[in-house]
């Protein structure tokens, strides 16, 4: 399948509730099965929907189906190489942690990249992670975790 990766159009989950919905079935195609039995995600998975709708990027086809998504969340990180996040883990905790008190953030981290099968290999990552830059650069996010 050839896919016109421009043609896809980039949309968030607070503009549209309920893609994760839409995209769960996609992710248990993608994904091994142990991924969705992590402590930290069963913990925390809520806040990407609770407080952070407008950081998740869903690329839709022309029939309106999600076919990528980038689960993101945004923390502070004070620039020091020796103190990123170490793994995904930490990133998903700092960000939960950090919006519980309030403390503003100036880091986007990616916690999760998926693209359905049939898309992959035609530079739907490659846009994906655009909207995730551009998604920083609008907030004012002066770094990008991936």
């Amino acid at each position: 399948m050839a896919t016109d990766v421009d043609a896809l159009r980039a949309v968030t989950l607070a503009q549209r509730p309920g893609l994760d919905d839409l995209f769960y079935p996609e992710k248990r195609r993608i994904w091994p099965e142990f991924m969705f039995h992590d402590v930290y995600a069963g913990r925390l998975w809520h806040y990407l929907d609770d407080h952070f709708a407008d950081h998740q990027i869903y690329l839709v086809d022309a029939d309106d189906r999600p076919v990528a998504v980038a689960q993101t969340i945004p923390l502070f990180w004070d620039g020091i190489v020796k103190n990123l996040p170490i793994g995904w883990q930490d990133c998903f905790l700092r960000g939960t942690v950090d919006v519980d008190a309030g403390r503003s953030s100036n880091t986007l981290s990616a916690l999760e990249a998926a693209i359905v099968p049939e898309y992959r290999g035609q530079g739907v990552s490659y846009r994906l992670l655009n909207e995730v830059k551009a998604l920083a650069a609008r907030r004012g996010y002066t770094n990008v975790i991936v």
